[in-house]
């Protein structure tokens, strides 16, 4: 597949490059890229005039170079426009702010300890006088009465700048937050003041407010908690108040991708009516009405489950498939691929930082790549094996080009994915096939009823399944990373493997070879670079003390009175990102001065969790030779003497 026959790939590719390293050129002077994209674009006029006098082939490899470049340079921009933080009028530049008049976004969502919404700033309190401002504002208060989208409100108090993670490796829920613009949270004690008129709705918002009512409907016929969240989840996207026991079992058996709607979802909804009808047999008037019906639904299938990334992605090109068959055409499905992610990133260009657009992208050009390649191994006679065959190639291709990704953000990898695939995609199939008309019929109460009896039904033989998959030996490897090296690496080698095995070129098995190698002396280097660490981490935590002291490729642990939730999300993320190393007992002692560590060098130390620093005792009263047991009685009390 030549790469010039497909523009929009070889555009888009390095525009989204250019918005991809825009957070990393965001403290330049914008007259720098600006710059040095009008140089490029100078440099471009004067060698294509020189090609079109001259005619020479010399400009060929300058001219695509100098038009990337541009290109580049253009995502650069263009994301500098978008971003909020380069709005005078935005909260980020306001100070001394008694209040604000905000619009209410969404629907509230319950909470452990309260009750969560987002408002749109539309004027700021300062000094009395009430200023134009932007801004959205992650708002957190008791319930005390409903916020619904439309809401004026006025909130006393100035909302505050989400604070950046504070223990390394875990999870920045700032930068999270920041690439969908949002910068400031708000806990209100008191109360929030309603006023007597509304914000216009807007399509967010009156859809938001569908959905709630939709969800209520599931609430209502669905009495079993399990199949309530699964279906909220799979037909209207919401899984948030899905409980942790029923997420680790589907995650176990690698079929959580069903349960946020994606592409696989848009794409059942799109292909259900091509089972009954086959457009490219109509007339073209009747094919145009059919496939805009089918278009219509697809996106108000994708607005109502909350056009997440993927399902953007899905829609987009189904839409662009669906126009091309209007004319009876069987378009190239790179060229309606890269023209989505292109129509996506102008209309959010932070869009390239959410992990379900990486793994959506990911995951269909696998598909597109690999899938062809594994689906020609064999060829079944049987129909019915024939089709679990090729669901199986699916899986094995999609698996293939996300697995890096999965390891960089999630840690594990299910190793009975392809199993429980086998089973996952034709359930989620029959559970949309109940599952829509059950939302549309939900009215009727008898309708909805008996449907939604079949619907719950279904799920619960359905989770039956996947929690047994979660019992089976190794069913999950944990504790694995990857990070953005070796990941560039690993795809370039998957993709020299499959034109190896697809053409057989001695170029690319020799190709193959040196990716491998790179990809084993990068994990050499790391490994090597691991034996330098010296260096203790004191974990803030809520409760509890935990110290890790990473020491020459292992790591020494202290912990006591650490909640589980605690370790899972603030100590072991730093532990997998550092390769996971052997573990063993940091010795340590309680007095009544607190709490004394033996280093692996076998030097006493004091710690002080508050002041989060670890200091030497000058006095050396204790011989490392001795033994204790962590956090065991004080036999022979060291020295209260230290220094920093």
């Amino acid at each position: 597949m030549p790469f010039n026959q497909f523009p929009f790939l070889r555009y888009v590719l390095f525009f989204v490059f250019g918005v991809w390293i825009y957070p990393y050129t965001r403290d330049l002077y914008v007259g720098v890229w600006l710059g040095a994209a009008c140089f490029l674009f100078g440099c471009y006029l004067v060698l294509l005039l020189l090609d079109l006098r001259i005619q020479t082939r010399f400009f060929s490899l300058p001219l695509p170079m100098l038009a990337y470049g541009i290109l580049i340079l253009s995502g650069v921009g263009f994301a500098s426009l978008r971003d909020s933080k380069n709005d005078p009028d935005h909260l980020l530049h306001q100070v001394a702010i008694e209040g604000y008049l905000a619009a209410v976004h969404g629907v509230d969502e319950p909470k452990a300890r309260s009750v969560a919404n987002k408002v749109e700033v539309l004027m700021i309190n300062r000094e009395g006088q009430f200023l134009p401002s932007k801004g959205t504002v992650l708002l957190y208060h008791m319930g005390e009465l409903e916020l619904r989208p439309g809401d004026l409100v006025y909130i006393e108090g100035q909302p505050s700048r989400i604070e950046p993670p504070i223990n390394p490796g875990e999870f920045d829920y700032r930068l999270f937050l920041e690439r969908q613009q949002v910068y400031f949270r708000h806990f209100v004690r008191g109360s929030i003041i309603h006023l007597n008129q509304k914000h216009p709705l807007g399509w967010r918002q009156r859809v938001a407010l569908v959905r709630q009512e939709l969800s209520a409907r599931i609430d209502r016929y669905l009495i079993d908690s399990h199949a309530n969240q699964i279906a909220n989840a799979l037909l209207l996207g919401q899984k948030d108040s899905m409980e942790p026991t029923l997420k680790e079992a589907y995650a176990t058996a690698g079929a959580m991708h069903i349960l946020a709607v994606s592409g696989l979802h848009v794409g059942i909804v799109y292909g259900f009516f091509f089972l009954f009808w086959k457009p490219q047999r109509l007339p073209v008037i009747r094919r145009s009405l059919f496939l805009t019906l089918v278009i219509v639904l697809v996106w108000g299938y994708a607005v109502i489950t909350g056009l997440s990334p993927s399902v953007l992605r899905a829609a987009t090109m189904f839409t662009l498939i669906g126009l091309a068959q209007m004319k009876s055409r069987s378009p190239s499905i790179f060229n309606p691929l890269a023209l989505s992610a292109l129509l996506l990133v102008l209309y959010d260009p932070f869009v390239v930082h959410a992990v379900g657009f990486q793994l959506s992208y990911a995951a269909l050009v696998g598909i597109l790549v690999f899938q062809p390649v594994i689906v020609s191994w064999w060829t079944p006679t049987s129909k019915l094996v024939d089709y679990f065959w090729q669901i199986a190639s699916v899986s094995v291709a999609a698996q293939l080009a996300t697995f890096p990704l999965t390891l960089h953000y999630f840690n594990s990898f299910p190793t009975y994915f392809l199993f429980s695939n086998l089973l996952a995609i034709p359930a989620a199939f029959f559970i949309m096939v109940i599952g829509i008309p059950f939302l549309l019929f939900s009215p009727i109460p008898f309708l909805a009823s008996w449907l939604g009896k079949l619907l719950e039904g279904f799920i619960t033989v359905f989770n039956q399944l996947m929690y047994s998959i979660q019992f089976l030996p190794r069913a999950r490897l944990d504790n694995l990373y990857m990070d953005w090296v070796e990941m560039v690496i690993v795809w370039l080698l998957i993709a020299l493997l499959f034109w190896w095995l697809a053409q057989r070129r001695r170029l690319a098995y020799q190709l193959a070879l040196l990716a491998l190698s790179i990809l084993v002396c990068y994990r050499f280097w790391i490994l090597f670079e691991s034996y330098k660490w010296e260096e203790p981490v004191i974990y803030r935590l809520s409760g509890g003390v935990a110290v890790d002291w990473f020491f020459r490729g292992v790591v020494y642990s202290y912990e006591q009175g650490v909640s589980p939730e605690e370790y899972r999300y603030k100590v072991l993320p730093n532990r997998i990102q550092r390769g996971y190393p052997p573990s063993y007992p940091l010795l340590g002692m309680n007095s009544g001065g607190g709490t004394y560590l033996l280093s692996p060098n076998n030097e006493w130390f004091f710690l002080d969790p508050k002041r989060g620093l670890v200091r030497k005792l000058v006095e050396a009263g204790l011989k490392g030779d001795q033994t204790y047991l962590p956090g065991g009685p004080l036999l022979s009390p060291p020295a209260e003497e230290y220094s920093d």
